[in-house]
């Protein structure tokens, strides 16, 4: 790092950057190795810590990376907590991680712009690294912080083959399985929490061996992730503690967190992933539009063996027409948004980790295929919760403040009409948020974003599986926008739900399930299921 780029930047200790700095001094006029510069950070850290300036150190390294301005526009007001959260976070690993990243840093070229360092920091840092996922794609980021981020997708690089050889070849031999397996040896893909190697599987009756993938937990987040997920639960408490601060009303962080750290919990349990391809293959095996990776045998808990399927990355489509970019988009808004809201089934099933590293596509003619790599996060929506969105969809579009308040209330399983200052909070916001909509259609989906984000401020912690849809959501807008930028995703899903939704209504599929949930949900109020059920009907769909 350079020591004179950080005089004037505010809250820089220019002692400790000195102190930083010495840690890769030139010895002998030459750049100290590694194992030298971790020794002098360990010393270093001791010595901070004696003092109780470990947490001051920390803050300083952040400063110097600039992890204190890279939001984008929109996400502003989250920049302090996420600041101050990742001090608190960093600050509490073990001196030998901590000590890791700031030789980390101080390895980059001096003049290494910030995403390239924000990149660097989060490597092997899972729940860090999925929040720069989510970030990258967000329209009004900086060009250069986002090309840098987008590595984060599919190729963090922390890892070789050899980290992973030993322990694939051990995972094939344990299989049982009469299976022959030639591995390929190199890294296909690094995620924020796996590592996929290429393979051959040779089969007696193919001529042709057929390419399949070893997918692993990195040897690092394995060793990490159980550590990592308990200090989540203490970032909780911390962000919760200090939240007025950041003028964030009753946002309950700490419930938010645990319930999305079950989910995280999830990444690393192959077992659930393998069930998971199984369960997505026959959900999409009516759907020639749709390429799911098949299981196989030689899998185990430790070790997800499937197909290998290749096409382009959904985002790489600069050398396509806008009429095949147009049509991409519309299949990935139809699978990822659409669909889970429109299905009838008990429980509608969506990918949800849906960044740009784990979608790919191939043309076929005139139609497009999409790819769906990673299954380790799926989330479900009732019934309830699909028929909630909509509701509040279409209460938005008819600017409806009954349909949009019921809409939240059934999001929130009845949480706000069994609270009398709640649900008058609830009501100025929805108030507010419709008189300001100047367009009907434009904008609607990310409305919804911005209520149910309004409605956390409240203190409303939804189901895990919600959030996670609302996250896909903001996911999505980045990469659709990337894939066809003149695309409107809340025209084509509106649209598209409408149409569904009426004809759902006349022929009575819909009345018959939401009706009856609605009573469980409401039996306490007969005044609010009959309002709820008049707002329905007002709103047109009889």
């Amino acid at each position: 790092m350079n020591l004179l780029s950080f005089i004037s930047k505010p809250g820089i200790d220019m002692t400790i950057v000195e102190k930083l700095n010495a840690i890769s001094f030139p010895a002998s006029g030459n750049r100290p190795a590694k194992g030298e510069m971790l020794k002098r950070a360990h010393k270093l850290l001791d010595e901070l810590e004696e003092k109780g300036d470990l947490e001051k150190a920390v803050r300083t390294m952040l400063l110097m990376t600039g992890a204190d301005t890279f939001m984008p526009p929109q996400y502003q007001k989250f920049q302090k907590v996420i600041f101050e959260g990742a001090i608190f976070f960093i600050s509490q690993l073990s001196k030998e991680r901590i000590a890791d990243k700031m030789v980390s840093q101080l390895s980059l070229p001096q003049d290494a712009p910030t995403g390239k360092r924000m990149c660097n920091l989060v490597t092997n840092l899972p729940t860090l690294q999925k929040l720069c996922q989510i970030i990258c794609r967000s329209p009004g980021l900086d060009p250069e912080f986002k090309k840098s981020l987008v590595e984060l997708e599919d190729n963090s690089g922390s890892l070789t083959y050899e980290d992973l050889q030993a322990s694939i070849k051990q995972e094939l031999k344990s299989t049982h399985h009469d299976l022959k397996i030639t591995l390929t040896k190199r890294i296909l893909a690094e995620a924020s929490v796996c590592a996929v190697v290429p393979g051959e599987l040779h089969q007696k009756e193919a001529k042709v061996p057929k390419p399949v993938v070893m997918k692993m937990v990195k040897p690092e987040i394995k060793l990490n992730m159980a550590w990592e997920l308990k200090l989540w639960g203490h970032l909780g408490n911390y962000l919760d503690n200090n939240k007025e601060k950041w003028g964030l009303g009753d946002f309950k962080f700490k419930g938010i967190i645990d319930q999305v750290s079950w989910l995280l919990q999830n990444e690393i349990d192959l077992s659930l992933e393998q069930t998971n391809l199984d369960k997505i293959g026959a959900h999409f095996s009516d759907d020639d539009t749709v390429i799911i990776p098949e299981r196989l045998d030689a899998s185990t808990p430790n070790m997800t063996a499937m197909s290998r399927i290749d096409g382009n990355k959904i985002i790489d489509v600069d050398h396509l027409t806008h009429k095949q970019q147009r049509r991409i988009a519309r299949k990935v808004a139809r699978q990822c948004i659409l669909r889970p809201i429109i299905d009838l089934a008990e429980e509608s099933i969506f990918h949800g980790d849906p960044h740009a590293g784990n979608m790919a596509y191939l043309l076929d003619n005139r139609s497009a295929k999409i790819i769906f790599y990673d299954w380790a996060m799926v989330g479900t929506l009732s019934r309830l919760e699909r028929f909630s969105i909509f509701f509040m969809i279409t209460g938005l579009l008819m600017k409806n403040e009954t349909a949009v308040f019921y809409a939240a209330d059934i999001m929130s399983g009845g949480q706000i009409t069994k609270d009398k200052t709640l649900k008058k909070n609830v009501a100025a916001i929805i108030q507010e948020v419709i008189a300001n909509r100047q367009e009907r259609l434009k904008g609607v989906l990310s409305a919804v974003e911005g209520l149910i984000e309004a409605l956390m401020y409240q203190g409303l912690v939804f189901s895990p599986d919600l959030l996670v849809f609302e996250k896909s959501l903001v996911t999505l807008k980045g990469v659709l926008a990337d894939i066809d930028p003149q695309f409107s995703r809340d025209e084509y899903v509106v649209y598209m739900a409408v149409l569904q939704l009426v004809d759902d209504f006349a022929h009575l599929r819909i009345q018959k399930t939401i009706i009856k949930e609605l009573w469980k949900l409401y039996r306490h109020s007969l005044s609010a299921l009959f309002d709820v059920q008049r707002t329905i009907f007002k709103l047109g769909f009889r």
